[in-house]
């Protein structure tokens, strides 16, 4: 009988320190390899707990495509250490496995009311619409715990591991490419309500305006590479109504404890905005160095 794990955890370092700990205590009883790929300060500490750890400055996607180039299992979960995983979540991810439709799973995303105002206007701009109360409105089919979605985040995210390009392309593994091929190629994306994380690290390096309008950057210039010049014109023209949209996505995400809080609807508004700035000019200009730029 075969002792190789099911699954490999690839752990993309953004914060560091005692959130990438978090993250791998949540992490360390289950039977899976472990590998970390970042700037990591303790890794021979780490390497003398069985993780594998890959030092790399490269941007987030090629640091995934480097985490999933070295996993060796049939399974492949991102996840950033500003989360840290439920305890439902193993149990999830065996119940998923039965699903042989679906290729890429996720969960939703609790995000801890005590982050300052900054990290969490950041935290409900990314990941508000998968809160616990609110992922449901994704689904495109009801009936069952789990469901069929649209969107996943890039946040935590499990793969078949066939179903992840090999080789990676250059640019890396960007989840919403990678999710729009899938389901173009008939495979659904799905959550469970048992693949849940916590979002609870301050991030400050993507806590800003300028790291919000790259990544808008980076989504409108992929966007600008897919679509039909009229179709450019009228997504150009969507982002005039898009930081509305996007605040409002972001607040309703928010615990409820602190969606009254004006410094971080200030914050969620400039996020917004900011976002909505860079996809217009990547589906203007293309992404430029934005991909570079993603830390």
């Amino acid at each position: 009988m075969s002792t190789e794990p099911t699954l490999a955890v690839v752990v993309i370092v953004l914060v560091g320190g005692a959130a990438l700990q978090r993250c791998l205590t949540a992490l360390q009883h289950w039977p899976a390899s472990i590998v970390v790929v970042g700037r990591v300060p303790a890794a021979t500490a780490l390497r003398a707990r069985g993780v594998t750890v890959i030092e790399s400055e490269a941007s987030v996607p090629q640091r995934r495509a480097i985490g999933a180039t070295a996993a060796r299992a049939p399974w492949v979960s991102f996840c950033e250490d500003t989360c840290a995983p439920a305890v439902t979540w193993w149990k999830g991810f065996l119940a998923l496995q039965d699903q042989l439709a679906y290729d890429a799973w996720s969960g939703p995303i609790t995000i801890e009311a005590t982050l300052p105002p900054r990290y969490l206007a950041l935290a409900a701009h990314e990941y508000g619409e998968f809160a616990p109360g609110r992922w449901q409105r994704l689904a495109t089919a009801s009936g069952t715990s789990w469901r069929p979605v649209k969107r996943l985040a890039g946040l935590n995210v499990v793969y078949r591991a066939a179903a992840l390009p090999a080789p990676a392309p250059p640019e890396g593994l960007i989840e919403t490419e990678l999710h729009e091929h899938l389901q173009a190629s008939g495979r659904p994306l799905a959550i469970h309500p048992d693949l849940a994380v916590v979002y609870g690290a301050a991030d400050p390096r993507n806590a800003t305006v300028r790291a919000r309008f790259t990544h808008g950057r980076v989504y409108g210039g992929g966007l600008r590479s897919r679509l039909s010049p009229a179709l450019r014109m009228v997504a150009i023209v969507r982002c005039v109504a898009l930081p509305a949209v996007l605040f409002w996505r972001g607040w309703a995400g928010l615990p409820h404890g602190r969606r009254g809080s004006l410094t971080t609807c200030l914050w969620l508004l400039l996020f917004a905005s900011a976002w909505s700035t860079g996809e217009a000019f990547g589906l203007t200009t293309g992404r430029g160095d934005s991909l570079e730029r993603w830390h």
